[in-house]
Formats: structure tokens, sequence, C-alpha cells
């Protein structure tokens, strides 16, 4: 058995890996059982939502994927009272630090809010295991299947991301990020930065335990339905359309196209 501290971190300069998870990934390979801690601010699907509470963008984070691997979880609830004061105490930072800590991160406030998001976590994983793990759930397939549909122009595809993940996590379903190159994002005339921003994207949909699925279509909409159909999903994530141009005001937008040919479907504009 290895105790591993600080699931999130990363490893000192020309560590063999990166990540404090991959060196527990290499030893979970050689047949060591691993116990390790994790503060709730570092799950990679709830950064948005840590960001709008704290007013903090947390750089360390851990994909949900390598969360949900954990055979168990224990929640240590500590009051946000004895936090701080283990903070006064010098029991977390040194010295020069501990004002800065309780006046920015570690307030009343925000120490609140992460307790109740652990608490949420907490029984969400509860219930997936609970789910997994029961004879009569055995029987019946995940609650659905969840499609993120991602854009090359959407201006931050990670917020979309973000809220499919716990989505899926609560349904007990798998969830494809699905992006559709039209002609105009050929390779030869979509530029350089758009074409990294799709990147970044769909890899961080991988590290949060999302398919990803890219499709050569002329018709964002048609493609998107077409695979919603042939995959059975159920719930399809979209991000709020922007300003249409005046030329093509009477063309359907893609959520409404989605509403009138997936009846069926359960549709979450972000």
């Amino acid at each position: 058995m290895a105790l591993v501290d600080e699931l999130a971190h990363t490893n000192a300069p020309d560590s063999p890996n990166r990540k404090r998870y991959e060196d527990i990934q290499d030893l979970l390979r050689a047949g060591i059982n691993v116990i390790t801690t994790v503060n709730i601010q570092h799950f990679e699907s709830l950064y948005n939502f840590v960001e709008e509470a704290t007013g903090v963008r947390v750089k360390e984070r851990v994909p949900d994927e390598i969360v949900a691997q954990a055979d168990q979880i224990v929640n240590i609830d500590l009051p946000a009272e004895d936090l701080q004061e283990r903070l006064h105490a010098g029991k977390i930072y040194p010295k020069e630090r501990i004002e800065s800590a309780l006046a920015n991160f570690f307030t009343q406030k925000n120490l609140t809010r992460l307790r109740e998001m652990t608490l949420a976590e907490t029984a969400n994983f509860l219930d997936r295991q609970q789910r997994e793990t029961s004879e009569s759930d055995k029987r019946v397939s995940a609650l659905g299947q969840v499609m993120v549909a991602i854009s090359s122009l959407g201006p931050d595809p990670g917020r979309l991301l973000r809220k499919t993940a716990p989505l899926a996590a609560q349904l007990n379903a798998q969830w494809y990020a699905v992006y559709v190159r039209t002609p105009k994002e050929s390779a030869v005339r979509i530029d350089a930065a758009a074409q990294r921003h799709i990147a970044d994207t769909l890899e961080t949909a991988q590290k949060m335990g999302g398919l990803v699925i890219s499709l050569k279509h002329e018709n964002v909409a048609k493609a998107l339905i077409a695979f919603a159909r042939e995959y059975g999903i159920t719930h399809i994530v979209l991000g709020r359309p922007g300003r249409r141009k005046y030329l093509r005001w009477f063309e359907p937008t893609l959520y409404e196209r989605i509403l009138n040919e997936l009846p069926g479907v359960d549709l979450f504009v972000v």
C-alpha cells in the first residue's frame, strides 16, 4: 500500500512523469494499492464553478476519469473554521503566506461553497457506484447518452465540457464531444489558431472522460442529428448561439433544428 499525497499536483522538473496522478497509474499497474488525497477545487469538471464561486483560477487540475477509477472515496468534511484555525497555526502554509491565503482563497464564504461541492460530488460518486453494483441496474443500460457539440467559433468550450461531464456522471451515461468539420474548416482553409483551439478542446474532453468524435459534413445540423439518432443520444449540450447575420435571419438555428427533428431529446443551451 502506497500513500501518495496531492493527487492533482505537478511533479518536480525532470521527474519521469509530469503529473502526480501519472505516478499513481504506474503504481497501480505494478500491483500496488494507493491511497491519495485531492481537494475538490482541483477537479477538472468543476473548474468554471470554482472560478465563479471563489474568483480563483485553479491551475493544478486532475481529470475526472482518474477520480472515477477509485474503488472508494472518503470525504474528509472539515468545517471552514477548523481549516482556518489550521492555517493560523502554520500547519498548511509557511508564515509569510498565511495572511494572503486567509484573505483570498480561504475565506469563510469560499470554504463553505467548496464544502458544498465536496458533499455533492461524493454523493454523485456513491450513487454511480451503487448503480454499477446493483443487480437490478445491471439489467438496465445507462440512463441516457449525452452529446456536446464542439465548435471552432465557441468562446469558451471548456464551459460546455464542464456542464456536460457532471450531467453524464449523474445519468451514469457515456458522453461524446462531437466536432463537425465543414468544407470551410478543411485542413487547408482553417487557420492555425482555430485548429489549436479545436485540438485543445478535444484533448480536454478526453481527459474529462468523454469520447471524441470528429465528423466531416457540409451541414453541421444534419451531421449532429444523424449522429444523435445513430448513437441513441438522449441529452444534447450546445453553446448559446450568437447574433444572426441579417441575410440569414429566416433560417432555423441549430437548436431549433434539433428540437424539431429530435423531439425525444433533452436540450441544454449553455
